[in-house]
């Protein structure tokens, strides 16, 4: 008869904690942010500096994270109704890992003339100076705000002058034109730090 109740009494403890570990995965997070923002979310890590979560925003689904001192406070399985799907829920590396960026336009290079530079030349090597500058960059993120790769840049400018004399030793002049297509080439690591604003959209700032 003992045998008999605790049997029973393991089966129904047994019962009981299935459906409060089910409860618990329906159940979704609290978090209050320091602008009175209560998000009911599935905070899917926290970290030192970092809370990583899940939530739900004009029907689409987000994965995000917001930082510590931007949290007033947190609490896991404070909703009983879940708004995000359970299959929605990622695992906790939620950032993209490579970044992939092209820029360019029109540039100034800002070094001053060498002395040695010819006055008559002055407004011509001043031209040079301005021209076209495009960039290539491929980063990968092995934290969620640090990054490495490579970087490639090119500038290219040109100019054209007529009219020019050459003085040679023997006493001999010689007329004629002048030009320059200068293409300056630029491959090397790249660092990245991304920052993370608080309506949670990724900046990046690169830096060699």
């Amino acid at each position: 008869m003992n045998n008999m109740k605790i049997n029973k009494m393991k089966f129904f403890l047994t019962i009981a904690y299935l459906a409060v570990f089910i409860i618990s995965l329906h159940a979704q997070d609290l978090i209050v942010t320091n602008q009175g923002d209560s998000l009911n979310c599935k905070i899917t890590k926290v970290k030192r500096d970092y809370i990583y979560f899940t939530f739900k925003h004009n029907d689409e689904i987000r994965n995000t994270l917001l930082p510590n001192d931007q949290v007033v406070q947190y609490q896991k399985n404070y909703y009983s109704t879940a708004e995000v799907p359970a299959d929605k829920i990622k695992g906790n590396e939620i950032y993209p890992h490579f970044r992939f960026a092209v820029s360019g336009g029109w540039s100034y290079r800002t070094v001053s003339l060498s002395s040695s530079v010819p006055a008559d030349f002055k407004d011509y090597m001043k031209k040079l100076k301005s021209g076209f500058n495009y960039e290539l960059g491929l980063t990968y993120y092995f934290t969620e705000m640090l990054g490495a790769g490579l970087k490639y840049n090119e500038f290219l400018s040109s100019n054209e002058i007529g009219d020019v004399y050459v003085n040679y030793l023997d006493g001999t002049t010689e007329y004629g034109n002048m030009s320059d297509n200068i293409r300056i080439k630029f491959i090397g690591p790249l660092f990245s730090y991304r920052l993370l604003k608080f309506d949670k959209e990724k900046l990046s700032v690169d830096g060699f």
